[in-house]
């Protein structure tokens, strides 16, 4: 009988019971039930965990009876006490298979003081409750057996309890939810209704309002029709305005030449100068560029008869200004043209002061010197393009600018008749 205790046979119902407590609790846990099942379920656990510890301080109370009467109760000071150890370790090693608990994924809701979660591969995790054998003391003895049983008993139970809590609330809250959701689909539904219901009061009204709207479309046609036809009738009047203006502008156009030609000096002034000398057909005449002479000025040959009369005898066009004379061209001739000829043109007046008006850039010389040089000389720089400019210079137009021709300036100084000369011309006459 001894023997068989010695070998742990003893605990073998024990065990047995145990066992079969914790599948049937493994079992009821993964049944997931619900909250009242769960509660006294509960209730028959702790009753019956409190039953096994009852039972297994009975049961050591047994053994260390045992123990003092037959002299084991220090058996780990006798030769035998290794053996008792080993058969220790392997009870609880065969136990604690049966006190784990398996999952498929590491979601196990254990508490602080609860199982210890091992991973076991394949995304497969087991909770144990019993220490593996190489945590158990090598001098273990019988009488430690039951502590460590009730303890891992106690914290599976704590796990358990603690998970069945939170499945219970879970499951609450998916209900609480799932009621809101119904409540918000039933809200959902009846404003789709009512949307509905909306749509197709807006669509009667939509088919009632459509012979009317097409009505009113047809009325703003023809009012567009007659207005079109009213733009057609006042674009003609603009046009026969602008006809009648172009004409104004023409006769306005004349009147100003009549004016430009009033301006200029005209024979009644007198000579405006004489011939100093002739031959080759070159003709050298006693006015400069001291005088605002300017290169391509026309000149009438007067010639003295009796009587003291003055008789057209040829025409000269300025070449080339000297200070003091200038060389000229002779383009007719119908008498010979000598020294002491007199020389009169329409155009310039040695009594006169020119006035200029500068248009562009200038290359060779800036405006500014330009402007200076031709003060210098006695003329005069324009502002604008008046009656009174008898010579425009055209320059060049500024980077990106447009062409000169263009401009108001320009188009002004051809409609009044003025002269236009170069930057290049205006260089030579003014020695630049």
């Amino acid at each position: 009988m001894f023997r068989t205790r010695e070998r742990g046979m003893s605990y073998w119902p024990f065990v047995v019971t145990l066992a079969a407590f914790f599948a049937m609790t493994y079992m009821w846990y993964d049944a997931g039930s619900h909250a009242q099942q769960n509660k006294d379920t509960i209730r028959d656990l702790q009753a019956q965990v409190q039953t096994q510890k009852e039972k297994a301080v009975q049961l050591d109370q047994h053994l260390m009876l045992v123990g003092e009467k037959t002299g084991f109760a220090d058996a780990s000071d006798r030769p035998d006490a290794e053996r008792i150890a080993a058969g220790v370790k392997e009870l609880l090693d065969g136990l604690r298979r049966p006190m784990q608990l398996d999952f498929e994924t590491s979601k196990f809701a254990a508490t602080d003081d609860g199982g210890k979660i091992e991973e076991v591969g394949q995304g497969k995790y087991v909770v144990t409750y019993l220490p593996p054998a190489n945590e158990i003391p090598a001098d273990i003895k019988w009488d430690a057996v039951a502590p460590i049983l009730i303890a891992a008993a106690e914290r599976m139970q704590k796990d358990i309890v603690h998970h069945v809590n939170l499945k219970s609330g879970a499951d609450q809250a998916r209900a609480a939810s799932e009621a809101a959701n119904a409540q918000a689909l039933a809200a959902k539904d009846t404003t789709i209704a009512d949307l509905q219901r909306q749509i197709q009061a807006i669509q009667a009204s939509m088919a009632e309002q459509g012979s009317e709207l097409r009505d009113q479309i047809a009325t703003l046609e023809s009012q567009l029709d007659t207005a079109r036809s009213e733009t057609e009738e006042i674009r003609g009047q603009k046009d026969s305005a602008v006809a009648d203006l172009a004409n104004k502008l023409s006769q306005a156009q004349g009147e100003i030449t009549r004016l430009v030609d009033r301006e200029v000096p005209f024979i009644t002034e007198g000579p405006d100068g004489e011939v100093l000398a002739s031959g080759a057909g070159l003709v050298v005449v006693n006015r400069g560029k001291s005088d605002m002479l300017m290169p391509g000025t026309i000149f009438t040959v007067l010639k003295r008869v009796k009587g003291g009369g003055l008789v057209q005898t040829g025409t000269l066009k300025v070449t080339v200004v000297d200070d003091d004379s200038a060389r000229c061209s002779v383009l007719e001739s119908s008498d010979v043209i000598s020294a002491g000829d007199l020389v009169q043109s329409g155009t310039y007046s040695p009594n006169r002061r020119l006035h200029f008006y500068l248009l562009g850039e200038f290359n060779k010389m800036g405006v500014s010197q330009a402007a200076a040089r031709l003060e210098q000389l006695g003329a005069e720089v324009d502002d604008e393009v008046t009656t009174m400019t008898h010579y425009l210079v055209l320059g060049t137009p500024g980077p990106g600018g447009d062409a000169l021709e263009a401009t108001d300036a320009y188009i002004k100084a051809k409609t009044y008749g003025i002269k236009v000369i170069t930057e290049d011309q205006l260089a030579s006459f003014t020695r630049y």
